[in-house]
């Protein structure tokens, strides 16, 4: 490949003291290369990083409860930062108007801070800087927009991911699987002061480990879920209306709470011009 194709935007390095981690000193930097289009063919980026622990981690004892157990999650204040490198590389092109991308990426984690039980007492744990894990995730989209009676919008998404775990207790981690259509379609009147916008979104997200239950013990089953929404625009009014859950489905949030059903959502955003 010719230098003209290429373009890389270069190595950043920062250096940065973070008080959460007792002033420690840590190096974070990233590298992004791509080709040199209008619509870039490739895509690679390469990353260093790693939080802080978070305030909560090091200072404050918590409990939760999942069917017939109490966990009880104790802080510790010598965590350290977390150490990651992470990797991915983004193909796409357009064909008959669609876009199409997909994007692999892969992500290292040590000295990852996680839930750790306390020997002997299997409720009972505090944090830890113990985990070590590589997880790697594959997301497919399909784009295209046009005009139709305005201008219409549509986006397909799906990801795959998984993990690798090789030390320490495994976390809580997004499904394997979960995918995403939206469809937006606007028109334009009085010069463009006047807007009308229609949404709708369509989501399915895959089994997955309750986000509040450390240890794993508690599944939530997957689900597909249908939100919609309109806006209207006139004079610097901006009036927006969520319709959230349209099939009025009862969706498992958590092992202890169910979601409130069908939604209404709305937002008023007004601008006084002079």
């Amino acid at each position: 490949m010719s230098s003209s194709d290429r373009n890389v935007s270069g190595l950043a390095a920062i250096s940065r003291a973070n008080a959460a981690s007792y002033g420690g000193t840590d190096i974070s930097g990233w590298f992004i290369g791509q080709a040199n289009r209008p619509l870039p063919w490739w895509k690679v980026v390469l990353e260093r990083g790693g939080r802080a622990p978070r305030s909560d981690e090091l200072l404050t004892p918590f409990q939760f409860a999942v069917p017939e157990r109490v966990i009880y999650l104790l802080p510790e204040t010598e965590l350290e930062r977390e150490k990651t490198w992470r990797g991915a590389l983004t193909l796409q092109a357009r064909w008959l108007g669609i876009l199409f991308a997909a994007e692999g990426s892969y992500r290292d984690l040590e000295r990852g801070i996680a839930w750790t039980p306390v020997p002997g007492q299997s409720n009972t744990g505090r944090w830890s800087n113990d985990l070590a894990m590589g997880s790697h995730a594959l997301t497919g989209r399909l784009e295209w927009g046009g005009k139709f009676l305005g201008w219409l919008r549509m986006r397909l998404t799906s990801t795959w991911r998984g993990s690798d775990l090789s030390a320490g207790q495994r976390p809580n981690l997004p499904p394997e699987r979960s995918a995403r259509f939206q469809a937006l379609w606007e028109n334009h009147f009085f010069h463009g002061d006047g807007i009308v916008q229609l949404g709708y979104f369509l989501e399915y997200r895959g089994e997955m480990s309750d986000a509040w239950s450390v240890d794993q013990s508690y599944l939530l089953p997957a689900y597909t879920i249908q939100n919609a929404m309109i806006g209207l625009r006139l004079v610097g009014t901006n009036l927006t209306l969520a319709i959230l859950n349209l099939d009025d489905q009862q969706v498992l949030l958590s092992a202890g709470a169910l979601s409130p059903r069908q939604e209404l959502r709305w937002r008023l955003h007004w601008i006084f011009y002079h």
